[in-house]
């Protein structure tokens, strides 16, 4: 049995759906969802799904978070 993470899953269906994929706001061209997902993972990313005017999603993209950011938000009063 073939084990995937969401990740792959996730590039995988967009592929397959012909969504255009986002990394950092550029256009990601990419033949193979493993190696993408491999670079993906080495940092902290967030999946936000693009969506056309009537609701319909129309591609993914992927935003670098910052963990340290988020804490200091999380704690602020």
């Amino acid at each position: 049995m073939r084990e995937t993470s969401w990740l792959q899953d996730e590039l995988e269906r967009a592929k397959r759906l012909g969504l255009t994929v986002q990394i950092e706001g550029r256009a990601c061209k990419y033949t193979n969802a493993a190696e993408l997902s491999y670079v993906l993972e080495e940092s902290s990313y967030m999946l936000d799904y693009v969506s056309d005017d009537e609701g319909r999603i129309t591609g993914i993209c992927f935003d670098r978070v910052n963990e340290n950011d988020f804490i200091k938000r999380a704690y602020s009063g």
